[in-house]
């Protein structure tokens, strides 16, 4: 049964690995030279100027291990693991109702959602669950999973990390099959134009081939037709925009920004969330460079989870709240 509470206030918030050439699940296989092409077809003079952030409102607070966000046109969404609740959430972005639209789904971590939701379980007999935005339908699509984590869809795929190995089930059903394979477990991924990304301590590595895109240690990415973002284990943020095996052209973003839990674009910005000693923070750069804008932080003893971005609002959490920061 679905539990539907009213919030009080919801207001406008200032919160590889070797794999076969020739095929990849059915699609062609990407060469360099047009993954190249079309991430130069969008220039540093091709990005609009990010549009001013408002005072951030909490969307929800005092629950416990809030994990992954993600939003769509009317709601946003987000994963929790508390002793309680566990399981996904949503709540609409207007009226600010809030639905628990999983319960019971100990281990909730990884949340997408691509006309319908998906959530995995990162626990040792995981699965990856799908539902309607309303929670209907819930359903597993993947059970009896090796801890499966962070959660990624375009409109033939559903892609998630499982330890080492990154997986692929088709959204028209099927069995998952390993896209990617590493010598130790991969932190985040992203998913751009069929070409999956995966970030990790060997760096970020490119499917089909395994090409390493950045060879920094690294813990988060996110991917658009602009380039590849990777948020390195050491703090620092870099645009690859060149991702030609061997030959990636980056630019560093930002230094020094803590440790990095997961990242979010726009078509002007980068975004990310990072536990910093103060507690957490809530930051952005625009995608050409410039100053680093730091436009939510949490308390002392805070810890950096999920982000997410759509075209009026940026939605941030911590482990135990959810925030709005709201685009002017």
């Amino acid at each position: 049964m679905r539990r539907l509470l009213t919030l009080g206030v919801f207001g406008l918030v200032a919160c590889s690995f070797a794999y076969p050439l020739g095929s990849y699940e059915g699609r062609p296989v990407v060469a360099d030279a047009a993954v190249d092409a079309a991430v130069d077809a969008v220039g540093p003079g091709s990005f609009p100027p990010a549009k001013a952030l408002g005072d951030r409102v909490q969307v929800v607070k005092d629950q416990v291990e809030i994990r992954g966000v993600a939003v769509d046109s009317r709601f946003v969404f987000w994963a929790a693991n508390g002793p309680a609740d566990a399981g996904a959430f949503r709540a609409d972005k207007a009226a600010g109702d809030l639905l628990l639209i999983a319960p019971g789904l100990v281990g909730a971590n990884g949340i997408v959602v691509d006309q319908t939701v998906y959530l995995t379980t990162t626990v040792a007999d995981g699965g990856v669950f799908q539902m309607q935005p309303n929670g209907d339908g819930l359903r597993a699509v993947a059970s009896g999973r090796a801890s499966p984590s962070e959660i990624a869809a375009d409109g033939d795929a559903v892609y998630w990390i499982e330890g080492a190995t990154v997986q692929r089930m088709p959204r028209a059903g099927g069995a998952p099959t390993t896209v990617m394979t590493g010598a130790s477990p991969f932190a985040a991924l992203a998913v751009q134009a069929g070409v999956v990304y995966a970030a990790g301590p060997a760096g970020v590595l490119r499917s089909p081939d395994a090409c390493v895109v950045d060879a920094s240690p690294a813990v988060a990415v996110a991917a658009d037709a602009s380039g590849v973002f990777i948020g390195a284990a050491d703090g620092t943020v870099k645009r690859h925009t060149t991702l030609a095996c061997d030959g990636a052209t980056s630019t560093t973003l930002a230094r020094d920004q803590g440790t990095i839990a997961s990242m979010a674009l726009d078509e002007a910005a980068a975004y990310w969330m990072a536990t910093v000693t103060g507690g957490a923070n809530a930051a952005r750069v625009g995608k050409a460079g410039g100053a680093v804008e730091i436009f939510g932080t949490a308390l002392k003893g805070s810890r950096a989870e999920g982000i997410a971005v759509d075209d009026a609002a940026v939605y941030w959490a911590t482990a135990c709240c959810l925030w709005k920061s709201p685009k002017l």
